[in-house]
């Protein structure tokens, strides 16, 4: 397992977004794209935690919210070639998630643990053959 968390957090009281392109993958397709606040960057299962968000590839595309109940999104899941793009408003609290540019899911942030920490992008590789590429990081004015 490759767990690829930024060292970098995302800017506070900013919007930002990153996008990942998946470039190889198998039919297991388990990747997680998402971001975790820092109390968690070193916790196991971090991305099933409170307060941060994932998407994960496998299947018709699930997302991972806070608690780890996971929620089935109803499309297509990460296969080569997909862009996952996670937007982030830390004014508004929210996270969104894009599948090949449509966004697909939106889902309030706790303002307590946004207050609190920092959140750090991150991309979980959950086999040694999965591979993926970072194709944009942006952050609004």
């Amino acid at each position: 397992m490759e767990r690829n968390i930024c060292k970098k957090p995302l800017p506070k009281q900013r919007k930002s977004s990153f996008s990942v392109r998946i470039d190889y993958t198998d039919s297991n397709r388990n990747i997680m794209i998402g971001i975790c606040p820092s109390n968690l960057k070193n916790n196991q299962h971090y991305y099933s935690s409170q307060g941060s968000f994932a998407y994960y590839a496998h299947s018709t595309g699930f997302k991972f919210p806070s608690e780890g109940q996971s929620q089935n999104l109803q499309f297509s899941g990460g296969v080569t070639g997909t862009i996952i793009k996670v937007e982030t408003d830390l004014i508004n609290n929210e996270v969104s998630f894009y599948y090949n540019d449509e966004r697909r899911h939106t889902s309030k942030l706790d303002a307590s643990i946004v207050q609190s920490y920092d959140y750090f992008p991150f991309v979980d590789l959950l086999t040694d053959y999965d591979r993926v590429s970072f194709v944009s990081f942006k952050i609004e004015p």
